[in-house]
């Protein structure tokens, strides 16, 4: 292939720079066997409620915080060290993660909602919110929480009732998702969405008859079944699955369908990975009714995963057909999948498979029209391989989609200027 030190600085990734020669062939990286099963991370946290949790929320850095709707917070390394960041609450309910890594908390009893520092200063924002369970941020910052007291939602940011329905029965969580509300309840197994001016409406039902927590990630609503013991998704359209849990009451690690949940609770969702906790028993080490907790996640299979399997036989075209079976998953929307294959196809490349390379570049610039960085990965690759009038192409995109993209403009007139 020919080399152009004029064509390097263009490229995104490193692609251009790892495909302009071919590498001893190496294997590939093999699939994340941690993905598609239910681990425990923490386990034997002694809770200051006999019965009920708390809300669980995980920050950027991967902190994950969990409430015991009793008096403390504890927080949760990626690698399970577990601190006890605050205490003295009156009822640590639902919870949520502001964009300065500051944690919104529901404090039941106490009718307020509290945001508690990444060092663990307490500070009460707002009071008179009656018996708040489930928190949740909007896309400003304004919190939402659901009020047992009154059967409604209060907010944005205020005391007010936002909504009332008798479709809430003791609303114990809410998340913000796609400008709407979505609500459950312990007392049915509605999930109810808000709509503007307060207008509520059925927008799903799980079974088993009671709910606790539900978050939002990659498209898709998760919703715990604190009855029958699993953890469902739910589709932007109203469609249910079972996403994790056998439906045996338990605490046996596995495989998400073979696993054994012991009443999911709070729940939140980061980096495709969801993290729940339970209620593992309920009479403390002296005998007295105290919850034991334990912090669970199940990390979703990702389009990296997959294609590394169909990769493993080398053939391009299982490749290609993994590539659209993914996509053209529900599951999937909002997983950043042309991200994740540009980095594929650099770590491919990087391994001397330029023909796995080539195919992930293709598939993206085809898949992700409207995305100049992928039109801009494959307009690198064709240059570096000599394939001007393609590649020209490629940057033209670029420029239809990122007119002020000088790179492309240059590599365009490099290219004409070697024809």
């Amino acid at each position: 292939m020919p080399r152009s030190s004029n064509l390097l600085s263009i490229c995104s990734y490193g692609l251009c720079v790892v495909l302009l020669g071919s590498l001893p062939g190496l294997p590939a990286q093999s699939p994340d066997p941690s993905r598609d099963r239910i681990v425990t991370m923490a386990s034997e946290l002694l809770g200051t409620h006999s019965s009920l949790l708390g809300g669980v929320a995980v920050d950027r850095l991967g902190y994950t915080y969990l409430a015991d709707f009793g008096e403390q917070v504890w927080r949760i390394s990626p690698h399970g060290d577990v601190e006890l960041i605050a205490t003295g609450l009156y009822g640590a309910a639902g919870n949520d993660i502001d964009a300065q890594g500051n944690l919104w908390q529901a404090n039941h009893y106490a009718g307020t909602v509290l945001r508690i520092g990444r060092w663990g200063e307490v500070t009460t924002i707002k009071s008179g919110l009656g018996q708040p369970v489930g928190l949740t941020l909007n896309d400003k910052g304004k919190f939402f929480v659901t009020d047992w007291a009154s059967n409604s939602i209060r907010g944005p940011g205020s005391s007010s009732v936002y909504a009332r329905s008798d479709l809430f029965d003791r609303p114990v969580d809410l998340v913000w998702a796609g400008n709407r509300l979505f609500v459950v309840s312990a007392g049915n197994g509605i999930v109810a969405i808000v709509l503007p001016r307060g207008v509520v409406e059925e927008f799903a039902r799980i079974p088993g008859g009671g709910n606790a927590g539900i978050t939002y990630g990659w498209g898709s609503l998760f919703v715990t079944g604190l009855h029958d013991n699993r953890i469902y998704r739910v589709s932007m359209t109203g469609g249910v699955e079972v996403l994790g849990g056998s439906g045996a009451r338990g605490a046996k690690d596995g495989p998400r369908l073979e696993a054994e949940l012991n009443g999911p609770q709070g729940i939140d969702f980061m980096d495709g990975a969801l993290f729940f906790n339970e209620r593992v028993q309920m009479t403390g080490p002296k005998g007295a009714p105290q919850a034991i907790l334990s912090l669970r996640k199940l990390a979703l299979p990702t389009i990296t995963d997959a294609l590394l399997l169909a990769g493993s036989s080398g053939r391009v075209e299982d490749l290609s057909k993994a590539y659209a079976e993914y996509l053209a998953d529900p599951l999937r929307r909002g997983e950043p999948i042309e991200l994740s294959a540009s980095r594929l196809a650099d770590e491919y490349a990087r391994r001397g498979a330029l023909d796995m390379a080539w195919e992930l570049l293709r598939l993206n610039a085809e898949s992700h029209p409207k995305s100049w960085r992928a039109q801009e990965h494959l307009g690198a690759a064709l240059a570096s391989a000599g394939r001007s009038e393609e590649a020209v192409r490629a940057y033209r995109r670029v420029l239809k989609l990122k007119p002020d993209h000088e790179a492309a403009s240059q590599a365009i007139t490099e290219l004409r200027r070697r024809r």
